[in-house]
């Protein structure tokens, strides 16, 4: 049976629940600079939000009508906070699939902007960030939930989702939204290729070294795991190429594959031309060199 607003109103954990100031000038600054109404731009959840970062943790806790009580209340970051506070922000480009002004805006802001807060994400620079849903392409979603790459519902083609750990969620935000904005230039730009170099090497002894038969324990989340374990070399390569290029599910069936040489080439030839033959080179002289059954040689 659907709940209805009006019982969603007759428990205190609902009329406790508060937007912190931060977060509501957070979203209507985004709001203001891609021009978009106030109206598109939302905190609280409504009655079809059940869970998750757009309620409290206290009515996640005790509501009766709470569908996942387990959604942003375990993480001790979001233990800590004030627990009235709602920790999530929506900001749409699409109201209308048949509107192509708006499909438009969404390809030349949306997409772009998730691709910013992606790469600022994986790099670390903004660990508040629980969370965030959106798309690269208009056509799949994509995201990070739960310290790796996520996905959620289509309603994410249309509309950005961030969600913040509890207690950051009265932050000031002028650090996100300076990225998201362009209004900053997120760090990295101290990065070197040579950093890059090392840290694929490391992401490939290890993932060789869970490829193996006692590795292969992890069992069917060993894909995730491969996959995540790249995160950050992605960032990496990101910062310095000034773009994400890098498509993870394809590294980790190479590495599944028994890390093959002309797979993980096509890779870095994408992501960094400048400079792929050394990596290449040396990437392939070190997976031919690898005795089956063991990892990487260490890097030198």
């Amino acid at each position: 049976m659907a709940v209805t607003l009006s019982q969603l109103r007759s428990e205190p954990f609902w009329r406790n629940e508060t937007v912190p100031p931060n977060l509501t000038e957070f979203v209507f600054a985004l709001a203001d600079h891609f021009g978009l109404p106030h109206g598109r731009a939302g905190t609280v959840g409504n009655f079809k939000h059940l869970e998750g970062r757009h309620r409290s943790i206290e009515w996640s806790l005790n509501s009766a009508f709470c569908t996942d009580r387990k959604y942003g209340t375990q993480d001790r970051r979001d233990t800590r906070g004030n627990h009235r506070h709602i920790r999530a922000v929506d900001l749409t480009w699409i109201v209308n699939r048949n509107n192509q002004d708006q499909i438009a805006k969404a390809k030349a802001e949306f997409h772009p902007l998730c691709h910013r807060l992606d790469n600022a994400v994986r790099a670390g620079l903004l660990p508040q960030v629980a969370e965030w849903f959106g798309t690269f392409n208009g056509n799949e979603v994509s995201g990070w939930s739960k310290g790796g790459p996520d996905s959620s519902d289509s309603s994410h083609l249309n509309h950005l989702h961030i969600g913040f750990w509890t207690e950051n969620a009265d932050d000031d935000h002028s650090d996100i939204f300076g990225i998201l904005t362009e209004s900053v230039t997120p760090p990295g730009d101290d990065m070197s290729v040579a950093d890059v170099r090392t840290g694929l090497h490391q992401i490939l002894d290890e993932a060789a070294k869970r490829s193996t038969p006692t590795g292969r324990q992890y069992g069917d989340d060993f894909d995730t795991l491969i996959r995540r374990s790249i995160s950050p070399i992605v960032a990496q390569i990101a910062a310095l190429t000034g773009k994400n290029m890098v498509d993870e599910k394809e590294i980790a069936k190479a590495v599944l594959a028994g890390l093959q040489p002309a797979t993980i080439a096509d890779f870095v030839m994408e992501a960094m031309p400048a400079s792929a033959s050394e990596i290449v080179d040396e990437l392939t002289s070190r997976i031919n060199d690898r005795t089956p059954g063991e990892g990487l040689p260490s890097p030198v």
